[in-house]
């Protein structure tokens, strides 16, 4: 009962914050949202303002791979990442036949993998992301409610990822590209 209730309230969220779909197939595990920066980004390449419009990433929850029991393995690893990389080229055909959307960059922000060189962030570099520290404009207290928030998705969505995501110990990182070079690494895989 509890998780039916949260995935309906992630897909209110969703719906409220403009989250939308770029493509209907099966096996891509992305949305996206268009959204000003809050704040200043000075990375490689990337130069962004606040209140420059940029495209965020976000993961599609019910099209996740379930993580087995016994927690990942390679096969599930395997799979999320082709699932994962698939996306940013189907976002990439996207951006490419939306002209209209005018983004300075693609970005998201994940506790999924932290700044410190978990093997999760080092395939995001290599994939060409750049990555910041993830700050609430709310400070702790805000970054203790998005650490919850997120917590409890994992919990709705697929409970055996929740083993190596504490609670208390997610670290949310921003990951960046600007959005040409975005598209140059993707559109042709």
């Amino acid at each position: 009962m509890l998780r039916r209730l949260i995935r309906a309230f992630d897909r209110w969220v969703s719906q409220k914050s403009g989250i939308f779909v770029f493509s209907d197939d099966p096996d891509c595990i992305l949305r996206a949202q268009i959204r000003k920066a809050r704040h200043t980004i000075d990375l490689s390449g990337i130069h962004i303002q606040p209140g420059d419009a940029v495209l965020l990433l976000h993961l599609w929850n019910e099209h996740l791979p379930q993580m087995p029991l016994s927690g990942p393995d390679l096969a599930w690893a395997n799979r999320t990442w082709r699932f994962f990389v698939g996306s940013l080229q189907r976002l990439a055909q996207y951006l490419q036949q939306h002209p209209e959307i005018q983004v300075k960059a693609v970005a998201g922000i994940s506790a999924l993998f932290t700044l410190d060189g978990d093997s999760g962030a080092r395939l995001m570099r290599r994939l060409g992301f750049s990555f910041l520290p993830h700050r609430s404009p709310l400070g702790k207290f805000g970054e203790f409610w998005e650490n919850l928030y997120a917590w409890f998705l994992l919990w709705a969505f697929n409970p055996a990822s929740r083993r190596s995501h504490r609670l208390f110990g997610l670290q949310r990182t921003e990951m960046w590209m600007e959005r040409d070079e975005f598209i140059r690494r993707f559109l042709h895989g």
